[in-house]
């Protein structure tokens, strides 16, 4: 909520203390993101404390299924009635600042109704033979910002613009979560076919007991589970595994046009560390018998 008043303070909005639109904006964004580490704490808590397992793995079965189908398809639905994404400015220019624009140096004293702008042009580089030459600027046209920002002004966008360590997570984030409200639209099995992801991400529980050591296991666990993210924003965004995507289209035809490849690979993926995680159960209990 405070992101977004400050960003709409930034672009010329008043500032308001508080903003029931952008408080239920922030709820749908953060809530899935919430259930799913709420979900993963609690399997480092049976890591923590194993005893008990068969209550907790019924426990955390129940809660899973309670999360994915029907708590975050409800937020989903409640988002779908509002626009959860930032507000977008107006691409416009501010006066009174010196700027670069096509390696060149303007500064804009006023700008008037019309979008004319008063002010000067500094042939830094000597573009006309003459480097160093101020030259004045009179009813010029008004310079256009060419890339989309959230921000009005592109000077604002370079000052306070999220670090690439935030913005690279939280970009990928922000796609899978459009993505999930894209599922829901078209229906609760399209939704059913995306919550795959879901699946995989509950069956990281069948790793915390691969090792004797808690600490490693908490550690897999971790990785375990933010490859799954990163797997299926890869499987749906990412250049990079297109050519696999357009195999399975083109292998399946109408099967992969209603079940994505990343819903089979999350499936697999539930499916080889479910059989582990019961592989490794079985040994180590047939070990504690012999012993």
């Amino acid at each position: 909520m405070l992101c977004m008043d400050l960003t709409q303070f930034v672009i010329g909005s008043k500032l308001s203390l508080f903003s029931l639109e952008f408080f239920l904006k922030g709820i749908y964004l953060s809530f899935p993101l919430v259930a799913i580490i709420s979900l993963l704490l609690l399997v480092m808590y049976q890591i923590r404390h194993p005893d008990n397992a068969w209550p907790a793995l019924i426990s955390y079965c129940a809660l899973n299924a309670l999360t994915w189908l029907v708590l975050i398809p409800l937020m989903l639905l409640l988002s779908l009635r509002t626009d959860i994404r930032p507000p977008a400015a107006a691409p416009s220019v501010s006066a009174g600042y010196f700027r670069t624009q096509d390696d060149l140096v303007y500064y804009w004293s006023a700008f008037s109704y019309d979008g004319k702008g008063e002010g000067l042009y500094i042939d830094s580089y000597g573009v006309n033979g003459m480097p160093g030459t101020v030259y004045p600027l009179h009813d010029a046209e008004k310079p256009e910002q060419k890339t989309p920002s959230t921000f009005a002004d592109p000077l604002v966008l370079s000052a306070i613009d999220m670090p690439r360590c935030v913005a690279v997570p939280l970009t990928a984030y922000l796609y899978l979560i459009y993505r999930a409200r894209d599922s829901l639209s078209r229906g609760y099995v399209s939704w059913l076919i995306f919550a795959s992801i879901g699946l995989a991400l509950a069956a990281v529980y069948a790793a915390s007991g691969l090792s004797s050591w808690r600490l490693l296991n908490a550690f897999i666990v971790i990785i375990t589970g933010v490859g799954v993210s990163l797997l299926n924003y890869a499987l749906y965004a990412s250049d990079l595994l297109k050519p696999l995507t357009a195999v399975w289209l083109r292998t399946l035809g109408s099967f992969a046009t209603h079940v994505p490849l990343a819903a089979c690979v999350n499936v697999l993926i539930a499916l080889i560390l479910i059989t582990t995680g019961s592989i490794r159960h079985t040994t180590k209990k047939a070990g504690r018998e012999s012993a």
